[in-house]
């Protein structure tokens, strides 16, 4: 996933192309990836001064052997730049253990407490 502010009529509203964007095609190719946005989805939209018109230019590729679900989102608060979300599914039963963040503060210390989770 990433902003590669390139234009192709692969995943371009508009069909734009540039020819930068065949290097990328190249390696999804060759990697064997799959392009997960859908064509024509507006990742980026000009706001306020800014000038020209609405793009996708922040793609999502997956390996042909995942399964992945897209939704863009339609509210983007002060950026010019739409929320991506992709869902990774798979038939691996979730774990069990609590993510590693959980007892975390904001700034990546561990909390003082536990809110569970295993203890050694």
């Amino acid at each position: 996933m990433g902003d590669f502010n390139l234009r192709h009529p692969l995943w371009d509203l508009y069909e734009r192309y540039e020819r930068e964007a065949e290097g990328l095609v190249q390696l999804a190719t060759s990697w064997d990836l799959y392009l997960v946005t859908l064509q024509g989805t507006i990742t980026r939209e000009p706001q306020g001064t800014q000038r020209g018109r609405p793009s996708t230019i922040d793609l999502v590729w997956a390996s042909s052997g995942l399964t992945c679900s897209y939704y863009g989102v339609k509210e983007r608060r002060a950026s010019d730049h739409y929320p991506q979300v992709v869902e990774v599914l798979t038939d691996r039963p979730p774990d069990q253990a609590p993510p590693p963040w959980v007892g975390l503060e904001e700034n990546g210390s561990e909390e003082s407490g536990s809110r569970g989770g295993p203890t050694t």
